[in-house]
């Protein structure tokens, strides 16, 4: 995790070419690399979407983590 967050790992997810990158590292560590071949076109197709479910989900999922620590204290 230290170097995760030292060379912002997951920042650099949110440009395409890395997460190319990461798609065909992960699928030479497969036994069926197959199955991951059109991960980049379906995510390619899918980011608006995606990205929309995500700008309604985040501020739900603030409020409830918030809950939960209120809560818990």
């Amino acid at each position: 995790a230290p170097f995760m967050a030292a060379d912002d790992w997951l920042g650099s997810y949110r440009d395409f070419a890395v997460m190319e990158q990461v798609l065909r590292g992960i699928s030479r560590r497969l036994t069926q690399p197959e199955e991951l071949g059109q991960a980049m076109q379906e995510l390619r197709l899918l980011y608006e979407p995606l990205s929309e479910d995500f700008r309604r989900f985040y501020p739900e999922l603030q409020v409830f983590a918030q809950s939960q620590l209120t809560t818990s204290n």
